[in-house]
């Protein structure tokens, strides 16, 4: 089977892209052929297809010429249009898998598929296709106040970051539904739970069907109870909830706590730690995966503190795959991860957080404990090969040929 698997990322930017990449790579390994499309960056990594892959365009600065050549992409892009005839014409894809597409590639992907006969499924890592400006949170707390369609919500609010970016992200938002640019998708697939009762609670007309992120565990799994910190890894920025784990951090000197990654809110993050005299926390900046692998095998427990609505985060699914136990937030996805390997808390309750730390680490025996069913559920609802039986099952009610 040939499949074309389209993001607008082609470096390891974020969660989703760590999903585009390894789903490349498991089909690769099943024996299927891959195709890709995306956007030319220097940092992309390298393909046998980037002569495909369309110019970059800004969405940062004032008004100017590359300003509304980026607003029009919202819409529609001929150069875009022109890529994916080009694409489909040389590879002959059997099936086309989108992932993070929306504004870099926008509108005029899917509706060349379509008019190709090509078999679509976008995999949704969050919100957009009910939020204009993705997440579903402003002003830091969950928001979902364009439920039902009620987009203008996202110009009222100056969502994306100014007033007239979120005039243009509700204005592309509608053109999506008056144009019927998702009719043009055949699947629509969601890594939780949460995401696909979400999208539907908030009037989305499609169904959107589960298909959980995997990741491969360890050959061997590391010992919880022997860990001599506690962790959190993933991008550092507000959602995040880096400044509630540094306030816990702060109520637990005695504990040593590592952050490893990097993002927009690092700078203020580490003015924070100074401020309250966490000396017990360092600052790892961004880690390749290998070493993030083995900087997990040395914690008790991964903390992921989110304050926005996670769908099926990777910063859970790792350090559980390697056996080590997680504290979440008991908001969106994450609950449904840590049924079996994990402790949830309120999102934004630094208290709260830090009691349940203290609590697994005075507690090494049931640090392990919660690790070893951890790795577990992992294992059985979130390997290579669940999401190789689930996909399979999803091609096949396309009728694509050549699975096997």
């Amino acid at each position: 089977m040939r499949v074309l698997l389209a993001n607008k990322f082609f470096y390891p930017k974020g969660g989703a892209e760590q999903v585009f990449f390894a789903q490349d790579r498991l089909l690769r390994e099943l024996g299927h052929e891959t195709i890709h499309l995306s956007v030319r960056d220097p940092d992309n990594e390298p393909s046998p297809w980037s002569e495909y892959f369309v110019s970059p365009v800004s969405y940062e600065g004032g008004v100017s010429r590359e300003r509304f050549r980026a607003a029009t992409r919202l819409f529609h892009s001929s150069e875009v249009a022109r890529a994916v005839r080009r694409l489909v014409e040389r590879s002959r894809p059997d099936l086309a898998v989108l992932h993070n597409v929306y504004h870099q590639l926008g509108p005029a992907l899917a509706a060349e598929l379509s008019r190709a006969g090509v078999p679509t499924i976008l995999f949704l890592h969050d919100y957009k296709i009910v939020c204009p400006a993705y997440r579903l949170l402003r002003d830091g707390t969950p928001c979902e106040q364009c439920a039902a369609g009620n987009f203008w919500q996202a110009a009222r609010h100056g969502c994306g970051g100014s007033p007239g970016r979120g005039v243009a992200l509700a204005m592309e938002a509608y053109w999506q539904r008056l144009t019927g640019g998702y009719d043009r998708v055949d699947r629509f697939c969601a890594p939780s739970g949460f995401l696909v009762g979400k999208v539907a609670e908030m009037g989305f007309p499609r169904t959107v069907e589960l298909l959980p992120n995997f990741v491969s565990p360890a050959a061997s799994p590391a010992d919880p109870a022997d860990g001599r910190s506690i962790g959190y890894a993933g991008r550092l920025s507000h959602e995040k909830g880096v400044d509630v784990f540094l306030r816990a951090a702060a109520d637990l000197p005695g504990i040593p706590f590592r952050i490893a990654g990097t993002g927009p809110a690092a700078e203020s993050l580490a003015q924070q730690a100074a401020r309250d005299g966490a000396g017990n926390v360092t600052f790892l900046g961004r880690l390749t995966r290998e070493d993030l692998f083995q900087e997990y095998r040395g914690w008790r427990a991964a903390v992921v503190p989110s304050v926005w609505y996670e769908n099926c985060p990777l910063s859970v699914l790792e350090p559980l795959s390697l056996g080590i136990p997680v504290i979440g937030s008991d908001l969106g996805g994450i609950p449904e991860l840590l049924e079996e390997g994990g402790v949830t808390v309120p999102p934004g309750e630094a208290a709260s957080l830090a009691t349940a730390i203290a609590d697994l680490w005075e507690q090494p025996g049931e640090a392990r404990e919660l690790g070893v069913r951890g790795r577990g559920f992992v294992e059985r609802k979130h390997s290579a090969r669940a999401f190789t039986v689930a996909f399979a099952a999803l091609v096949d009610s396309l009728g694509v040929e050549g699975q096997s």
